[in-house]
């Protein structure tokens, strides 16, 4: 009888316990984004290893999956992934999503031939051209809802890339770090037929973000903001920046 009741006692704890581990582990999911998301390197790029660190302060443990970025946010807006790790905050998306503190920021800037010419003042600027934008990201309320000119989407940066240098489209919009770490290491070649316009279009902010129907959302977020805060003071996130080149 007592050997019953020790078994059925283990038998409680190895749950109580599997619940625990599953209830301290998040799934996070994104596309290739060097150097923010990258799959090719031992840590999986900037977002993540910041992500990862900020969760471990609170015993949080991530599993990492690589999807496209529409399905990314489909994803976790329909509770099949936890997180983005890497997401711009809009109006749009906060009806679905609820967001972290920021811990780094993206420079979009615009993109174009080598030897043409193109200065951005405001959206008139836009007139009546191609601009090659990424399917499932927003540029801001303003650039999403301007009727002055035509947006190109694709799946992925050097598919636009292609269109640019093929004149499909007039130009293209990313993030410039990414976009260099991206091309350097895929077709470094096509970085002498492109030039950045300066100044930036925009600078956004980079959080966490979660889907609104996740049941666990509140604590998760706040857990995330309380890791962020320990690493933003013990210098882990400032060294973690620096390792890529982030200021």
């Amino acid at each position: 009888m007592l050997r019953s009741v020790f078994a059925l006692f283990l038998m409680l704890l190895t749950s109580l316990s599997s619940v625990l581990a599953s209830e301290k582990s998040i799934t996070v999911v994104a596309d290739d984004w060097p150097p923010y998301v990258d799959f090719s390197h031992p840590g999986k790029g900037l977002c993540i290893e910041v992500v990862r660190a900020a969760f471990a302060t609170q015993g949080y443990a991530l599993k990492v999956i690589k999807t496209s970025w529409a399905r990314a946010i489909h994803g976790v807006e329909h509770g099949k992934y936890d997180i983005l790790p890497n997401a711009w905050l809009t109006q749009e998306r906060t009806k679905f999503l609820l967001y972290s503190q920021p811990y780094t920021s993206s420079r979009l800037k615009f993109i174009i031939r080598k030897g043409e010419s193109f200065a951005y003042k405001d959206l008139s600027s836009l007139d009546n051209k191609v601009v090659g934008i990424i399917s499932g990201s927003s540029y801001g309320q303003a650039f999403d809802h301007a009727k002055n000119f035509q947006r190109n989407e694709v799946i992925n940066m050097m598919q636009n890339l292609k269109m640019l240098l093929a004149k499909r489209i007039d130009l293209m919009i990313e993030d410039e770090l990414g976009f260099m770490a991206t091309v350097n290491k895929r077709a470094p070649a096509l970085l002498q037929k492109i030039d950045i316009v300066e100044p930036a279009f925009l600078n956004k902010p980079l959080h966490v973000a979660i889907g609104r129907s996740h049941k666990r959302r509140r604590e998760i977020i706040t857990d995330f903001n309380l890791g962020l805060e320990q690493i933003r003071k013990n210098g882990v996130l400032t060294e973690i920046k620096k390792s890529y080149g982030v200021n």
